[in-house]
């Protein structure tokens, strides 16, 4: 997630000039008291899908899957959301808002349709669990 938001942490100044978005400023005390400083502490990918595929089994659950979830979209998505938040909320047009949303969700459907398919979970930064408890 590092890479999409310091990307779109780069380019906002010309994304909100080009949409004629405001600046977001904040106060001294706000950056005092920002809720990114925990970003470093949460912000990575704690489970391996190996580690992951052994839990189940030592429950009793068999027929374990690992499966990633959202490689492109979820790229996609933090470097939107890192632009976005570098504007005012309504000074955003709602044209780029609707732009966003379904530009997402296109890149969903080829997650969903094209990569999830085809790639190791590894890959993923959102990792899908499931298992069956025998009857």
């Amino acid at each position: 997630a590092a890479v999409p938001k310091r990307t779109g942490k780069l380019v906002a100044p010309v994304w909100r000039r080009l949409l004629g978005a405001d600046a977001l400023e904040h106060t001294e005390e706000e950056m005092a008291d920002d809720e990114h400083s925990l970003e470093p502490e949460v912000d990575v990918h704690a489970f391996v899908p190996a580690d992951l595929r052994a839990i189940p089994p030592r429950s009793g659950f068999v027929d374990t899957k690992v499966n990633g979830e959202e490689l492109v979209a979820n790229v996609w998505g933090w470097g939107m959301r890192s632009m976005e938040s570098t504007a005012t909320p309504d000074s955003i047009p709602l044209r780029w808002r609707n732009f966003a949303f379904r530009s997402y969700i296109a890149f969903q459907k080829v997650d969903n349709n094209v990569l999830e398919p085809h790639l190791p979970a590894e890959l993923f930064y959102n990792l899908l669990l499931s298992a069956r408890k025998p009857a």
